[in-house]
């Protein structure tokens, strides 16, 4: 039996819902193809590769995807999202036999690599052969006791985890595959401080929809202090969500310079109250919205500068500054301290003590005061 959609949460992409609930083709399908154990149900819309040992999986009776011809999805659970790096590098089909005595083999096939897919576990063989005896349920091999497997992912003896293009706030971490008995579906990354507290993390994919999948794996880690040693930790989680044992690695982030140092210079100030600064190098400013402490009128407060890509510059619109909740709008003057730390914060948190985010220094005193009504830098 062949449907658009999958019936939810069954294979692999059907975890985010299937058949619309809304029409209840889950519940209607699942329930006419309950009591015949001969029905295989192949699914599509999800794009999700067939190479998983949860491409396939059987109940009462069993469901298995398609595949994709265009570009590759997975479940979201990764850092970067549903739709891996070099995604659009895939096309697959399934070649279907059935015997005489209504044995069933499926045969996946990388048509990218034009080669059948290999396992992704130890197995032995050349490629994946899913079988179905839809006359025995009991010799079923795709059924959720697959996830009660005691068996976790596992890195060599000698694998490794190295460091490179280390900076004063990221590095790059490249690292040898773990091994699994039915293969490793992602890497969980930790950057540990010298205090334990985890300070980045993130999820990467094995790549295992790739023919051949990669030997290492690198990716960027970032949010990094300067001149800290940290730890980074790498633990391998297989399809069946079995995390195994991390490999670690310390290194330490290198000192800022002058080049690294963010410096803000007031350029003008509109007649509406808008503050505008020139930046020695926008490429420093990460994010959209930074919260700097700043004294007015002789108050602690802060102010939230944001980030202006059509001039170059940033900016304090008038508007910010009640905004921010301890900050007025100067009346007679406005300091920003040298040293001060500019840090990353999200428009909904401008109110609220930052937690985390990127922090970059401001690179010089700026004096700012009300004189016969102009504004004047100092």
């Amino acid at each position: 039996t062949f449907q658009h959609h999958a019936i939810s949460d069954t294979v692999y992409g059907s975890e985010n819902g299937g058949a619309s609930p809304k029409n209840n083709e889950t519940v209607a399908l699942d329930a006419a193809y309950a009591n015949h154990n001969q029905v295989i149900n192949f699914s599509g819309h999800s794009h999700a590769p067939i190479n998983t040992p949860t491409a396939i999986n059987q109940t009462t009776y069993t469901q298995f995807t398609t595949g994709t011809l265009k570009y590759l999805t997975c479940d979201g659970s990764a850092t970067a999202g549903t739709h891996p790096e070099n995604n659009t590098n895939a096309a697959q089909f399934t070649i279907v036999e059935v015997s005489s005595d209504n044995k069933v083999r499926m045969l996946p096939y990388d048509e990218y690599a034009d080669q059948f897919f290999a396992p992704l576990g130890n197995q032995q063989a050349e490629r994946i052969e899913y079988t179905v005896d839809v006359n025995d349920s009991s010799n079923w091999l795709y059924t959720s006791a697959r996830e009660d497997n005691d068996a976790v992912p596992y890195f060599a003896s000698n694998a490794d985890v190295t460091i490179s293009d280390i900076t004063f706030k990221a590095a790059q971490i490249t690292f040898d595959q773990a091994k699994d008995d039915t293969g490793v579906y992602a890497y969980d990354i930790e950057c540990i401080s010298p205090t334990g507290t985890v300070t980045s993390s993130y999820r990467i994919y094995s790549e295992w929809y790739f023919t051949p999948m990669p030997s290492t794996l690198s990716y960027p880690v970032a949010d990094l202090e300067a001149n800290t040693t940290y730890t980074v930790s790498v633990t391998p989680i297989d399809f069946f969500g079995n995390k195994g044992e991390a490999i670690t690695k310390q290194f330490t982030t290198v000192g800022k310079t002058a080049e690294d140092m963010l410096s803000l210079t007031l350029n003008s100030v509109d007649a509406d109250g808008t503050w505008w600064f020139n930046v020695n190098n926008m490429e420093l400013v990460a994010s959209q919205y930074y919260k700097l402490p700043v004294t007015i009128d002789g108050t602690e407060g802060h102010v939230i500068i944001g980030k202006n890509s059509g001039t170059g510059r940033m900016v304090i619109w008038s508007n910010f500054f009640p905004l921010c909740g301890d900050a007025a709008i100067p009346t007679s003057s406005f300091t920003i301290t040298a040293g001060t730390i500019m840090q990353e914060v999200s428009s909904s948190d401008w109110k609220n003590p930052i937690a985390g985010g990127d922090s970059v220094e401001i690179g010089t005193t700026l004096t700012i005061e009300y004189v016969d009504g102009v504004w004047t830098a100092k």
